[in-house]
């Protein structure tokens, strides 16, 4: 059997995206999105995590402990 690890996952998820296009329209709510993509990246990768994957939405990562 293999050594145990432990690692933290997280979500994370930009509140109101259906409203935000409605009220912005899909050039500038992609714009939004591709900012808080761009600044959770950063910060992830700042705190040596890893995206796991894109939910469109939201990001889900996994940080080891």
């Amino acid at each position: 059997m293999g050594t145990a690890i432990t690692i933290t996952v997280g979500f994370t998820d930009l509140v109101g995206s259906t409203e935000l296009l409605t009220r912005l329209g899909a050039a500038a709510a992609n714009d939004v999105r591709r900012v808080y993509f761009s600044l959770m990246r950063d910060a992830v990768a700042a705190c040596n995590g890893t995206e796991v994957k894109n939910l469109g939405d939201g990001l889900m990562v996994v940080y080891p402990n």
